[in-house]
Parts: structure tokens; sequence; C-alpha cells
């Protein structure tokens, strides 16, 4: 999409940005430089309706590690990012959090991989994982088993997962706290 600036020329989104930067730089305020002290993780998707997932929780931006990515998955380089988040920042919680209507439900790996350049498809021309899914709950539980038994994020870490409603706003759990087993 293309808009206006002020001197008549056409600008593009990345252009309007930095032009509203400038003017928000002009009067922001230092003290948010800084270090936070996050006190939960959350992983979840990119999509941009959940942009304002955090106030819609209730919590500030210093609240939360706010980590995103397609699909909301726990990959490798996630857990190099929740590894940073428990280990040196110290956080005890992780939330994961998929939604509804997520676009990683409409397609297969393969029809996305078949898209790409002959070349681009992976090692070896295999095709890459997209880590597409069909079953939303069933995915979520699953990037949950991937935190809580990857060796880098510690065992007293409480890992739960939810599904966000796009339409409702609402939360639901559908991957609770791991309850002990008694000795």
């Amino acid at each position: 999409m293309k808009e206006r600036g002020s001197g008549g020329l056409v600008m593009g989104v990345i252009d309007a940005a930095k032009s509203a930067n400038e003017t928000i730089a002009n009067g922001y305020d230092a003290r948010r430089a800084r270090m936070p002290q996050p006190r939960l993780a959350i992983v979840t998707c990119t999509d941009p309706r959940l942009t304002e997932l955090l106030s819609m929780l209730g919590l500030a931006t210093d609240d939360a590690d706010l980590l995103r990515n397609a699909g909301g998955v726990i990959d490798e380089d996630t857990v190099r990012s929740l590894a940073v988040s428990t280990h040196v920042l110290g956080i005890k919680e992780i939330m994961v959090v998929g939604h509804t209507n997520c676009t990683l439900q409409t397609f297969a790996d393969s029809d996305l991989a078949a898209r790409l350049p002959e070349g681009a498809r992976g090692e070896g021309g295999q095709p890459a994982r997209f880590s597409a899914f069909t079953d939303l709950d069933a995915n979520v539980r699953e990037q949950v088993d991937r935190a809580r038994s990857h060796p880098w994020i510690p065992d007293d870490v409480e890992v739960r997962g939810f599904v966000f409603d796009v339409t409702t706003a609402r939360l639901r759990e559908v991957a609770p706290v791991r309850q002990a087993v008694p000795a």
C-alpha cells in the first residue's frame, strides 16, 4: 500500500513507518530503555491479530518475553530464546498460545514447499518443514510437550498451552499445568 507523504511523494509502508518513528523518537522517554524483568515467556504466532496479545491478557510490555513465529512453534530457535528467558532472565512460566483461524491450518507443508524455487527447498532438495497442522488443540499440546521435554528448559519451569479465539478474544487452556506424580 502506498501513501502520500508530506511532500506529496508516494511512500511505501516501510517509509511511512520510518517517518512515524522520527516523530515518536522526538518525544521518547529514555527511562523505557532500562532492562525489563519479565515474569513470563509467551510463545505465539506472528499473526497480526495477536499484536495486542499482551494487553488482551492484562500484561504490560515489561511483564512478558514475547516470542513469535509462524504458528507459535517450539523449534530450535524458539528453544534458544527460551533458554535465555529461563536461564538468564529467570523466567519460571511459559505460555504457548495458538489461535483460531491460523494460516498454518490452511495448507500442508508439501503445498508450500512446492511453491518454493527448486534450489531453495532445503538441504539436498528436500522440502523444508513449515509446521503446518490440522488440529489446533493437538498442535498446542505438541508444542507444550516439546518445551517441557527439552533439556534446555528447566524442570521447575511451568509450561502451559492455550488457544486464543480471534473472534471473541477469549483464552482457552488446552495443556494445563502438569500434576506432580506421587512417589
